[in-house]
Order: structure tokens, then C-alpha cells, then sequence
């Protein structure tokens, strides 16, 4: 399944246009099910700039929805520690 495959489900799931998912709006339901897709892609293995240019974001952007959804858990490469 391609990248843009990927998303058209995944916004067909969540009932959501791509270009909704896309827009500035910051209704609720519609910010929910972006950080869903955001989330669900990022588990699938898509890098935080991936994702930002599929969603017209700032891939910080992606990571702060991360953070807030609970996906993102920083670590500590050198202590081998999260948080």
C-alpha cells in the first residue's frame, strides 16, 4: 500500500477528507482525528517530516501532537532510559 493509499483509508475510516485533515481548523473532532492520523502513521513507521508534508505541517508540529496524544516517549540514547 502506497503512502497516499494509506491515508485516503485511514481518513475514510475517520471520516474525514484529506483536505480536511489538511486545513487550519481546530474543532475538536476534526483535531482529534488528525492527532489519530498522525499517530497511526507514525506507528506505521512514517518519520515526523513524512508526516508533515502529507498534512501540510511543521513536522514540530507533528511532534507536539505526538506528545500530546501520548505516542512520543523521549529517550535517553546514552543512559539507555526513557523520559
Amino acid at each position: 500500500m502506497t503512502p497516499r493509499e494509506c491515508v485516503a483509508a485511514l481518513c475514510q475510516i475517520l471520516g474525514y477528507s484529506l483536505e480536511e485533515m489538511r486545513s487550519p481548523a481546530r474543532h475538536r473532532d476534526i483535531v482529534a482525528a488528525r492527532w489519530t492520523l498522525i499517530a497511526v502513521l507514525y506507528e506505521a513507521g512514517y518519520g515526523l517530516s513524512d508526516i508533515g508534508r502529507i498534512l501540510d505541517r511543521h513536522h514540530t508540529t507533528i511532534l507536539s501532537a505526538l506528545r500530546r496524544c501520548g505516542v512520543w516517549v523521549p529517550q535517553n540514547k546514552q543512559w539507555g532510559v526513557q523520559g
